[in-house]
């Protein structure tokens, strides 16, 4: 029994239709463009869409071009020095039968459309069951936390503000059959473009574990050892994170560590514990309240040697 239920009390907003307008990867041929669901809402909403699922006559946009696919690691680092994109306008998605589609919109400090992007990356990481967008340095602000897509493939999507201020896109994936990924920017307007497809024969990816205001990445379901790295990301009015290890009873561990500022963005937080409880162990972490008012908290089930 887990101490803490999961809660799904999330404000919903209504996303509305609209065109991904982004044109195809370099060297590609012209492609149809793929109708999506728009986010563009306020820090503390989550805004779920709906699925589609029908392919253009001329093929998915999503699989056309010559940027290739990578199966592990970083998919692409792209941008230059130092650009005008300063902010996270929002997040735009598409699934077709053949691929899905990923966008992130980016504004300048004044809230214009960025027309250049700094230094970015991406990588996938299928044990993790994500696909993560380093943003530059000077993309501080963002006007969405995170978005429900549950299409296929990409599940959903977390800003994540990591300890030195900086600033991550977090795309949950889950997939049985694993997942290929591929990443581009387009300027004038910048934005960035990943797109996701199914592997073959590749081991399935499940996104980490999530419950109110608490997203797990470490450890991940599977053995662990000593010492033990427990990390995420919290969306709560506290900034200090309580981690149990163990039941309710004399000898459990436990620790606490800070999050990083989530009043705009997910706040990451990380602790290490060098000794405790072996076996099958219930690893709880826990934060306060979000803003609504709704219990922070996750507990989950994993072997510890």
């Amino acid at each position: 029994m887990t101490r803490l239920g999961r809660s799904l009390a999330l404000l919903v907003v209504v996303a509305s239709a609209c065109t991904v307008d982004v044109p195809p990867p370099p060297t590609a041929p012209p492609a149809t463009s793929l109708p999506t669901t728009t986010t563009t809402a306020p820090t503390t909403t989550t805004t779920e869409g709906p699925e589609i699922t029908s392919p253009p006559a001329e093929g998915a946009a999503c699989v056309m071009g010559d940027v290739p696919f990578a199966e592990d690691g970083v998919v692409a680092a792209f941008g230059t020095e130092r650009g005008d994109a300063a902010a996270i306008a929002g997040f735009r998605w598409s699934a077709e039968a053949e691929c899905e589609r990923f966008v992130v919109d980016l504004a300048t400090v004044g809230g214009s459309p960025a027309a250049t992007l700094g230094r970015t990356s991406v990588e996938l990481r299928p044990t993790s069951g994500l696909v993560r967008i380093s943003l530059p340095d000077e993309v501080r602000t963002t006007s969405v936390a995170d978005s429900v897509m549950d299409t296929p493939i990409a599940r959903h999507a977390y800003v994540v503000r990591q300890s030195d201020g900086r600033l991550v896109v977090d795309l949950h994936l889950d997939a049985p059959t694993g997942v290929l990924a591929r990443a581009f920017a387009v300027g004038s307007p910048a934005r960035i473009v990943v797109d996701l497809m199914p592997a073959t024969d590749a081991p399935p990816v499940r996104p980490p574990d999530a419950g109110e205001g608490i997203v797990l990445l470490a450890p991940p379901p599977g053995p662990a050892e000593y010492p033990l790295r427990v990390s995420g990301y919290a969306r709560m009015v506290e900034a200090e994170v309580l981690v149990v290890l163990g039941p309710e009873t004399p000898g459990n561990v436990e620790q606490t560590a800070t999050a990083a500022d989530s009043s705009e963005a997910w706040g990451a937080f990380s602790v290490t514990i060098g000794s405790g409880p072996t076996g099958t162990v219930e690893v709880f972490v826990s934060g306060g309240s979000t803003a609504t008012g709704a219990p922070v908290g996750l507990s989950v089930l994993r072997d510890i040697r």
